[in-house]
C-alpha cells in the first residue's frame, strides 16, 4: 500500500471517495444522515489506521443534479 511504501514520508493526503448512501454497514439504530455520516467517516478513518488518511462521501443529490443539466459542463 502506498501510506507504507518507500516514498510514504512525501504523502500530504489521502482521500477517500464513497458513495454516501450505497454501503449497507451503518449500526440499524443510525437513521439520520447526520448520524451516519459521522459514525462513518470515523470508523472508515480508524480501519484505514493512517494519520493522513481523510474520508469524504459523495452525495446522490449533487450527481444527480449536475447530470440532470449537461449545459453546465459547456
Amino acid at each position: 500500500m502506498h501510506l507504507n511504501g518507500p516514498r510514504k514520508d512525501e504523502i500530504i493526503a489521502i482521500i477517500s471517495l464513497l458513495d454516501f448512501y450505497g454501503p449497507t454497514f451503518y449500526p440499524v439504530h443510525l437513521t439520520g444522515y447526520e448520524a451516519r455520516y459521522d459514525w462513518a467517516k470515523q470508523y472508515i478513518e480508524k480501519k484505514v489506521g493512517q494519520p493522513k488518511f481523510f474520508q469524504f462521501f459523495a452525495v446522490h443529490e449533487v450527481e444527480a443534479w449536475l447530470l440532470s443539466n449537461p449545459e453546465i459542463f459547456h
